[in-house]
């Protein structure tokens, strides 16, 4: 739920105030998924939830007569949701996403799943 930081936009006061809580939400923000990408669980829970549900490798495009535009709509905002995660974690952590991808294919070998 987004609620307004400002009520008078004139306001030096208020429109500093509310820099002041953007910028506190923001370092929440970054330091709650550096925390989370501290963890293997938390790792896998992120690319499964980047790659699996949001389908960040899959391909929208839907062909003959049920590709409806709605459906590729649909597909694409998850997909889009999906990156701007990944775009957050790659500027908050970026060396923790490269941990999660490692563990992915090392996960994927072992299990002889490998690509």
């Amino acid at each position: 739920m987004s609620r307004t930081l400002v009520q008078n936009s004139a306001d030096p006061k208020q429109v500093k105030a509310a820099e002041q809580k953007e910028k506190i939400r923001e370092e929440q923000t970054v330091n709650d998924l550096r925390t989370l990408m501290n963890t293997a669980p938390g790792r896998r829970f992120i690319r499964r939830l980047i790659v699996d549900v949001c389908g960040r490798d899959r391909s929208t495009y839907i062909n003959g007569p049920t590709g409806r535009d709605s459906d590729k709509d649909f597909l694409e905002g998850g997909r889009n949701i999906g990156l701007q995660v990944l775009a957050e974690v790659r500027e908050a952590c970026p060396e923790q996403w490269l941990l999660t991808e490692k563990e992915h294919y090392e996960t994927l070998r072992m299990e002889g799943l490998e690509k």
